[in-house]
């Protein structure tokens, strides 16, 4: 953001919750808020003091070759249907942020509430239902209360980043073969990208601006898990035509319902 401090200002105005902890020798003080389910939101800009972070409060460690990931594409945040509103309107008033129309996600215990909301380079969807057994039912019960339940990161190439997440054993989400059936047909994809979107469990999505494929690991104990993302052209929106197959696929393996988590 262009002014971190005055933009704190403002979330303080607005009657965002400050967060105050002490600093240390050899830390920056920099300006954060409490947003969704508590979390905590580190102000950050280019010009002042707080973009001195990474120089000053972290330690630098030999570079090591990456997987590709090259930026932040967005974060999901899951919460009780009833609360998303209010952090619509958090985002919507501290952060201008711009409010996507809101879509229904099918899950097959019940419909699950998406609005993605933009500022910049800042996005975020926001996901609510009013069904206990969704997996997004299921992950507010286990976090008790609202949280992130996901990280998607860009990349610049998927399959490269596939394949080399796939040597460091990152546990992809297995989709299942109909998956590919159905995407070929309602978009005419080549065979050869389709056998290899199957081979590294990538899926696809297009609208009028571009190309969108995401990659998912499996969740973890909790719900938590990563998404994997490119996106090429002027492509804007966040894959919701292969949620329900994200999910089943979600569901296929993980604990079920019911089972008390260990």
């Amino acid at each position: 953001m262009p002014d971190a401090r005055a933009a704190h200002a403002r979330a303080l105005a607005l009657l965002a919750q400050n967060h105050d902890q002490p600093i240390r020798k050899g830390e920056l003080s920099i300006p954060a808020i409490r947003g969704v389910g508590g979390s905590l939101i580190r102000l950050l800009d280019c010009n002042t003091d707080p973009a001195r972070i990474w120089d000053v409060d972290f330690r630098a460690e030999p570079a090591q070759a990456g997987v590709g990931l090259i930026a932040v594409d967005h974060l999901g945040q899951t919460m009780p249907y009833d609360e998303m509103l209010s952090w619509a309107l958090f985002y919507t008033s501290i952060f201008g942020g711009r409010k996507a129309p809101m879509v229904d996600v099918a899950d097959p215990d019940g419909l699950v509430r998406s609005q993605a909301v933009q500022s910049g380079g800042l996005r975020v969807t926001l996901n609510g239902s009013e069904a206990r057994r969704t997996l997004a039912g299921r992950f507010v019960e286990d976090t008790f209360g609202a949280a992130v339940q996901h990280l998607a990161f860009a990349t610049a190439d998927i399959f490269a980043t596939a394949k080399a997440l796939a040597e460091r054993g990152f546990p992809a989400l297995r989709i299942g073969a109909n998956y590919y059936d159905d995407v070929a047909a309602r978009f005419g994809l080549a065979p050869a990208l389709v056998a290899r979107m199957q081979a590294a469990n990538v899926l696809y999505d297009e609208d009028a601006g571009g190309q969108f494929f995401q990659l998912y690991s499996e969740s973890r104990p909790g719900g938590f898990f990563i998404e994997i993302v490119q996106r090429q052209g002027n492509y804007q929106g966040y894959g919701a035509a292969n949620a329900p197959f994200r999910i089943a696929a979600q569901k296929r393996s993980t604990r079920p319902a019911g089972m008390p988590r260990l």
